[in-house]
């Protein structure tokens, strides 16, 4: 007797996240971060159609183990999301951030941010405004005295 047993099936995905450093009319200030990639693994069971979801920041091998369905590569991380590292806005001369479109960010950070399964490519501004010029003012004090 001959038992047929379905494999399991992977399905990989990779998200990007760049954050690009612009003035008000969209020049390039600086060159954009591009964080190392997420890679999503999701697993589905032949037998009853559930998923499982591992995530890695460093291996893409779609290699499981035949019986438990688990990915081969320690690389693999069980869980529901991951997330990639809040970033510091680097400080450009002559130039104040004034806005940022990433979520839950200020002007010094791009807030962490959270992948799913789900999850589309990350794409953020950080927008500079040119500073005012520095006014200076000199005073002089000239004394004349008279004998």
């Amino acid at each position: 007797i001959y038992v047929y047993v379905p494999e399991y099936m992977a399905v990989i995905k990779t998200v990007n996240e760049t954050i690009n450093y612009v003035d008000e009319h969209r020049h390039a200030l600086n060159t954009s971060y591009t964080a190392n990639p997420i890679h999503i693994l999701t697993v589905t069971n032949p037998v009853d159609g559930t998923t499982t979801t591992y995530y890695s920041t460093t291996t893409t091998s779609m290699e499981l183990d035949a019986t438990t369905g688990k990915p081969v590569d320690s690389g693999w991380v069980l869980g529901n999301s991951q997330d990639f590292d809040a970033v510091t806005n680097p400080q450009i001369k002559g130039y104040t951030v004034t806005s940022t479109y990433a979520p839950n960010s200020d002007l010094q950070h791009v807030a962490a941010q959270t992948v799913t399964g789900d999850s589309s490519d990350l794409k953020f501004t950080v927008v500079y405004t040119k500073n005012a010029p520095t006014v200076t003012t000199e005073s002089k004090t000239v004394n004349e005295t008279v004998s």
